[in-house]
């Protein structure tokens, strides 16, 4: 029935990714001259470009813990404020982990980090409360940085075959 409605499977049960499928991942991020990252269903950031690094700062600061972009867009000032439509995005992030969690809720990774946003994160809890579903992985993206001002990027999301339950995620200015 899902492959009826939206033309493709759902996701894989997250496993850790082999360091064979994160290196191909890797050269894969370093060959594209935009920002871009790769993450699993949980949204915990896997790996990165040079240019994401440079745009939107470096994930190696991140403790491995909080590399996970739903928690750094509900947990950290700093991203709220460099979102010029942080609601909206944030909406968006929460609709689009709905869907993953709805697909895969025997995942324990995902009701692990779901408990965790919810007892962290009043926001969080609210727009979760809301029940809104989103599967696009495209879309509008406004960030501002003192460095380069307000900064409009076109995002897309790509699965790759090798490993479809990892997603790479690429801006592009518009």
């Amino acid at each position: 029935l899902f492959t009826l409605a939206q033309q493709r499977s759902p996701p894989a049960v997250a496993v850790q990714p082999s360091s064979d499928a994160l290196a191909k991942i890797q050269a894969i991020l370093d060959k594209i001259k935009s920002p871009a990252y790769a993450r699993d269903n949980c949204f915990n950031v896997v790996a990165w470009n040079t240019a994401n690094t440079q745009m939107f700062g470096d994930f190696a600061a991140v403790s491995r813990g909080e590399r996970n972009i739903i928690w750094l867009t509900f947990s950290r000032p700093y991203h709220r404020q460099t979102m010029v439509n942080w609601e909206k995005d944030a909406r968006s992030l929460v609709a689009r982990f709905r869907m993953n969690y709805s697909q895969a809720a025997e995942d324990p990774a995902l009701a692990l980090f779901l408990e965790r946003m919810l007892t962290s994160s009043e926001d969080f809890r609210r727009m979760w409360s809301d029940h809104d579903v989103n599967n696009v992985g495209e879309g509008v993206y406004l960030y501002r940085t003192a460095r380069h001002g307000i900064v409009d990027f076109q995002h897309s999301t790509l699965i790759p075959e090798a490993v479809p339950h990892l997603r790479i995620v690429i801006y592009l200015k518009s």
